[in-house]
């Protein structure tokens, strides 16, 4: 058999997939990856105490990765079914992320000049992108898995 009649013997009557499948798939390894990444960095660093969340920055910082994290399920839900539109994810996810840099370019520009550095990196800045990394690769795994 030709290379060119088994594309299209198997591009046949071909189109997206059932949008249950992508759901089935990634939300089970999703949740597994979160509890994995939420397990590890309990065990590793400790709970956060409570009067962490008393100011504002926990909230958004929450609020900000529960929306790109939804919006990059979406877009990943759509991106793994073949001939499904993708615009709609990859727009949200692009508004979330213009969301949150206006949001921290309007705080840094209300921030006297003398403590942007401070606001901008924080104090824990070289420790801090390490460890996001880290807690993310269970869920990434998860999410390749289920891919």
């Amino acid at each position: 058999m030709k290379t060119d009649t088994l594309i299209d013997l198997l591009a046949s009557q071909a189109g997206p997939a059932p949008r249950a499948l992508a759901a089935r798939r990634l939300s089970p390894a999703l949740a597994a990856g979160l509890l994995a990444s939420a397990g590890a960095a309990v065990t590793a660093w400790g709970a956060l105490p409570a009067s962490t969340f008393a100011t504002a920055s926990p909230w958004m910082k929450l609020a900000y990765a529960a929306a790109l994290a939804l919006a990059a399920t979406w877009w990943t839900a759509r991106l793994s079914r073949p001939g499904a539109p993708s615009s709609a994810p990859q727009r949200l996810t692009a508004a979330v992320v213009l969301t949150m840099l206006g949001a921290g370019a309007t705080s840094l520009a209300l921030t006297p000049a003398d403590g942007r550095w401070h606001a901008l990196l924080g104090e824990s800045w070289l420790a801090c992108p390490w460890k996001v990394l880290l807690l993310s690769l269970p869920a990434l795994a998860a999410a390749l898995w289920a891919v």
